[in-house]
């Protein structure tokens, strides 16, 4: 959507795509001469008065903003305002260009949200993967004393039985 305003904020021209954006955000037809602080949403005006100042002085400016929807959504411009000069580089008004990208704000937010995810599926991996090596890391470690105890006395069929219930509880956790 385009439209040219002059040095008073005054709408001086706009475009096909201007008049359906103005009609849906504001619920007014434009028309020429409209003073844009009309229509615009009182709790915005401020700023995009200091804004239009400071394109006025000669500055162009861009910046993304967000309009809600009835349904709870929002939809999302990028804006472009930039200074219309003469041939003597004379300010005479102000250009505004929007462009929709709502469709890139949501598949930015979907991918957030996707990443939040995937990490929180991997953090979930590392703490089973934790919890399933210290499982393990139990009969073996006590296979290891175990060891220790049958060098000293090779003959203990008490320590063979207690080699054979660690492994066969080592064998159990590695099945499950």
């Amino acid at each position: 959507a385009y439209a040219l305003f002059d040095i008073d904020l005054k709408v001086q021209a706009f475009n096909q795509k201007a008049i359906e954006f103005v009609k849906q955000q504001y619920h007014h037809d434009p028309e020429s001469g409209d003073r844009l602080a009309d229509y615009f949403p009182a709790d915005r005006f401020p700023q995009f008065q200091g804004l239009a100042k400071e394109v006025l002085k000669g500055n162009n400016i861009n910046y993304e903003i967000d309009y809600p929807q009835p349904d709870g959504g929002k939809s999302w411009y990028y804006v472009r305002l930039f200074p219309i000069t003469n041939d003597k580089k004379e300010i005479l008004g102000m250009m505004m260009a929007l462009y929709d990208i709502t469709e890139r704000k949501n598949a930015e937010q979907d991918l957030k949200s996707a990443y939040g995810r995937i990490q929180d599926h991997i953090n979930s991996i590392k703490d089973m993967a934790w919890k399933q090596s210290h499982l393990i890391r139990s009969p073996l470690a006590n296979l290891k004393g175990l060891m220790s105890i049958l060098k000293e006395d090779p003959s203990s069929l008490k320590i063979f039985d207690h080699i054979q219930r660690e492994l066969s509880r080592m064998d159990a956790i590695q099945i499950e």
